[in-house]
């Protein structure tokens, strides 16, 4: 063999090697450029409209969708009381319950949430003592539930 015709077997050889090893090179690429999307975890005070279009209609009232996705809101916290502190004397509030508000009116206890139906929310959220109180006053010394509607 002449050396320009090894030449050219060693060119055509290197290309039939390139050729094959390509498919595997592209595939390869495709695997890690397709990461699995992490699920997203819910938040423990919040339940979002998708989380609620997730059960499928199978509970009717906010009560029901609270006690399936986070019957913790339920729970009165540790050291929730029923009394709150004014000035140095300590006043009673009168309740020691969760209450509940629909689009920031107040509806009563936990049991109002039977009341809300399913279309008519948008989103629940817990609320601690503390936050209750700064945004609805005195009276949520246990924490609330904040019902916020579709519109």
């Amino acid at each position: 063999m002449r050396p320009f015709q090894t030449m050219l077997a060693v060119v055509a050889l290197v290309q039939v090697a390139v050729c094959a090893a390509a498919p595997t090179v592209v595939h390869a690429q495709a695997a890690v450029e397709a990461p699995a999307a992490k699920p997203v975890k819910p938040k423990a005070n919040l339940i979002s409209e998708e989380e609620i279009a997730g059960l499928g209609g199978t509970i009717q009232t906010a009560y029901g969708i609270v006690q399936r996705l986070r019957p913790a809101m339920f729970r009165i916290r540790s050291g929730s009381a029923a009394r709150e502190t004014n000035g140095s004397s300590t006043m009673d509030t009168g309740t020691n319950e969760i209450q509940v508000y629909l689009d920031n009116q107040r509806m009563g206890g936990v049991r109002a949430l039977d009341d809300i139906i399913l279309s008519q929310i948008r989103e629940i959220r817990y609320l601690n003592a503390g936050d209750a109180t700064t945004l609805f006053g005195t009276g949520n010394s246990a924490g609330a539930i904040q019902v916020m509607g579709k519109r």
